[in-house]
């Protein structure tokens, strides 16, 4: 929201129409976002993976002139992504994606987003965020990972979220230039500490997170 805050013009580009409901809470109701978004594929992520099948193929189908971008598709995507490529292909024909920045948050949409304008169908710089398991569970030599050096070859910004992934991203060969460390989490200044001393019994805490030791949770 920072950005339309800041006067940016955003359009969102998602694969899959999930809960729409979300656009109706209270804080994000003002910024309309479902106007701003442009769905990809007619389908829902609950979809059983034949309907997914038969729903992006009549979605190519629909639009002959994409069969053409078929030979260029298989150079660049996984096997299980070219029919998904093919669907987002036929409705990106149909839209203004030319941007000056399209930022995509998980190094496996930086590798889709780079796709698409290899292809030509989106046009603009790329900055890609990295969260976790986006960048710790690549391996350098497998089909994924070659997806992943092309993309980070290619893109303008990696937006590594931890000196960790920073790291991680430097090893897989992104120049030191295109990386910038864009932290995630609580903005402390929003919020004013009062020390409340703890007399009573032993001290409970309520610790909201998955039960690992990147999550500083440990077991003894």
């Amino acid at each position: 929201m920072a950005l339309l805050d800041a006067g940016v013009n955003v359009t969102i580009l998602s694969v899959y129409r999930g809960d729409v409901s979300l656009f109706e809470q209270c804080h994000l109701k003002p910024y309309k976002l479902a106007q701003r978004t442009c769905y990809l594929l007619d389908e829902l992520p609950s979809n059983s993976a034949l309907k997914k099948l038969l729903q992006r193929t009549k979605q190519v189908l629909a639009t002959p002139i994409i069969l053409a971008l078929l030979v260029n598709i298989k150079k660049r995507a996984l096997p299980v992504q070219t029919l998904k490529l093919l669907a987002c292909a036929s409705r990106l024909k149909e839209a203004n994606t030319t941007f000056d920045w399209v930022v995509c948050h998980f190094g496996h949409n930086g590798v889709f987003a780079n796709q698409l304008r290899h292809l030509r169908l989106i046009q603009g710089k790329i900055a890609t965020i990295f969260h976790g398991a986006d960048i710790s569970a690549v391996e350098p030599d497998d089909a994924v990972g070659r997806a992943y050096h092309t993309m980070l070859e290619d893109t303008e910004l990696a937006l590594p979220i931890s000196e960790l992934w920073a790291r991680k991203i430097k090893r897989l060969g992104v120049p030191a230039d295109k990386i910038v460390i864009q932290r995630m989490g609580v903005e402390l200044t929003r919020f004013h500490f009062r020390f409340t001393p703890h007399t009573l019994g032993p001290l409970k805490v309520f610790c909201a997170a998955r039960f690992s030791e990147k999550r500083s949770a440990r077991c003894h």
